[in-house]
C-alpha cells in the first residue's frame, strides 16, 4: 500500500453501528439523519449509498477527527476510522503506513 497517502479531516460524522461493524460517513454527504438507538432497524434511505450495513442498532452524529489512507487519482482508499482527538487519528494513521 505504498501508494496510499494519509488523509485525517475534522468535522462532523454519523456513525452506523450494525451487524458488519462500525462505519463513519461524513455528516455533509447525507444531510441530516436523526439519532437512533435501539432494536435493528432498516438503515435510513440517505445513509444506503454509503453503507455496508443495512440495519443498525445505534446511529448518531458526533464530531470527531476521521482518518484513512488514499492514493490520489485512484478510487483505492480505506474506510473512514473516526477518533476523538487529533492526536488518536494520527497514530492510526501511523500504524497503518508502518505496515507498509
Amino acid at each position: 500500500m505504498s501508494f496510499m497517502e494519509p488523509q485525517l479531516v475534522n468535522g462532523r460524522w454519523i456513525e452506523v453501528s450494525g451487524p458488519t461493524g462500525t462505519e463513519w460517513i461524513e455528516a455533509d454527504l447525507v444531510g441530516h439523519v436523526e439519532d437512533y438507538h435501539g432494536p435493528t432497524v432498516d438503515i435510513p434511505e440517505p445513509l444506503e449509498p454509503y453503507c455496508d450495513n443495512r440495519q443498525a442498532t445505534d446511529i448518531k452524529v458526533i464530531n470527531g477527527w476521521g482518518a484513512r489512507l488514499s492514493a490520489p487519482g485512484y478510487l483505492d482508499k480505506t474506510d473512514w476510522t473516526v477518533f476523538e482527538t487529533e492526536e488518536e487519528a494520527q497514530e492510526y494513521l501511523d500504524e497503518l503506513t508502518d505496515d507498509q
